[in-house]
């Protein structure tokens, strides 16, 4: 949902900076035009908005990684069980 409604308004804002900077006035807007301009809009901003919640995931992964790290650590030092690892591990993976 919040892919489509980023895309949307990325796609929206595309065809009005496209049709408010040129000599184009709203009687003079050709719909089918602007209907095609909003379609390619829209799927370059789904691909954009995906990069970024790619990125989002990436960024994610690798701080569950390093948390399971000195998770591990701490286990191995005596300082946690292993229950409360495996316990925390499971809540971190979920995050995923």
């Amino acid at each position: 949902m919040s892919v489509l409604a980023g895309a949307s308004t990325y796609a929206l804002g595309k065809v009005a900076v496209k049709y408010f900077t040129s000599t184009a006035t709203l009687i003079s807007i050709n719909i089918d035009k602007a209907r095609k301009a909003y379609r390619e809009a829209l799927e370059k901003g789904k691909a954009y908005v995906n990069g970024l919640e790619k990125e989002g995931r990436q960024e994610a992964a690798v701080e569950v990684c390093q948390a399971l790290e000195k998770l591990s650590s701490l286990r191995d030092k005596g300082v946690l069980t292993d229950d409360e690892f495996q316990a925390k591990k499971k809540e971190l993976l979920s995050r995923l």
